[in-house]
């Protein structure tokens, strides 16, 4: 195991847009954390609205709620 890949988060960004959807800052950047981890480790989701019913996603949102 060497390093994998990164994940960059931009917290102001974070915060701004957990501000637009009406959830805490915590699980937005939670969310973000997650989903980047995710695409390191090779998972993948389409564009477009199939994006939020793809595998990848409702394995983040799992691990959202577990994680926030």
């Amino acid at each position: 195991g060497g390093l994998a890949g990164d994940v960059y988060i931009c917290p102001a960004v974070a915060r701004r847009e957990a501000a637009e959807r009406g959830i805490p800052a915590r699980e937005e950047l939670v969310r973000l954390v997650v989903h980047g981890t995710l695409h390191v480790l090779g998972h993948d989701h389409p564009e477009g609205e199939a994006r939020t019913a793809s595998p990848m996603w409702r394995l983040q949102e799992r691990l959202v709620r577990s994680l926030a």
